[in-house]
């Protein structure tokens, strides 16, 4: 067998501007200075990466610009690793959610599939459009190992700059973890720019796929 292996290292950004108690969402807020400064050290802490793939939102698509200008490498964005759309509750403090909708995110919290957000996605949209976005990743890796420069079976890194509620969603299903009630999300914990490292080796013959959590933490 043939095997290629692939290393992803999925940072979540750092803190950013704006209420620090809130379901961020897709609201597209910039991070902090202290926030960009910590993920930019944590990822400079990581083994340097062939290419970065980034949401869009600019938390962390602003830092995955200036690493990839730093190390002269590609930067690809991938729209289905945004993090989740909590609709009619996204970005707003949580406080004042309590105020006006405690009942409804009280329920949310106790069990995000069966009472999704206002004008959201469900727990099975968001898991399906964030699986799609994974496997995005991994096609992205293969067509770069096999560029002329990486046919000599060393790993290719890639560093994915992300979200806590999709990274831990990741890690959860390569984990296989059980997922009724959203269970997964207290479970795991994903500090401000910290990492999870994802090892995918592929059979390059039957293209099975063998992925192991190889750190979950900081960098």
């Amino acid at each position: 067998m043939t095997f290629q292996t692939l290393m992803i290292d999925c940072l979540r950004h750092g803190e950013c501007e704006g209420p620090q108690q809130c379901l961020r969402g897709q609201t597209d807020v910039a991070l902090s200075k202290n926030g960009r400064r910590n993920m930019l050290a944590a990822a400079r802490a990581l083994p340097r990466p062939h290419a970065i793939i980034s949401s869009p939102l600019i938390r962390c698509a602003s830092a995955g610009k200036a690493l990839a200008k730093e190390w002269e490498i590609p930067l690809y964005t991938v729209p289905d690793t945004m993090e989740m759309n909590f609709g009619a509750w996204d970005g707003i403090d949580t406080h004042e959610l309590l105020q006006h909708s405690r009942p409804a995110l009280e329920q949310f919290w106790a069990d995000p599939r069966a009472f999704p957000p206002p004008q959201g996605e469900t727990v099975e949209e968001f898991l399906t459009r964030i699986e799609r976005g994974w496997q995005s990743i991994i096609e992205k890796g293969i067509a770069l190992a096999d560029t002329a420069c990486q046919r000599k079976q060393a790993p290719l890194r890639l560093l994915v700059c992300g979200h806590a509620g999709v990274i831990k969603s990741w890690v959860a299903m390569r984990l296989g973890m059980s997922m009724p009630k959203g269970d997964w999300l207290h479970q795991l914990s994903l500090p401000y720019a910290a990492v999870a490292r994802i090892r995918v080796d592929i059979d390059r013959q039957d293209h099975q796929r063998f992925e192991q959590l190889c750190h979950l933490g900081q960098p």
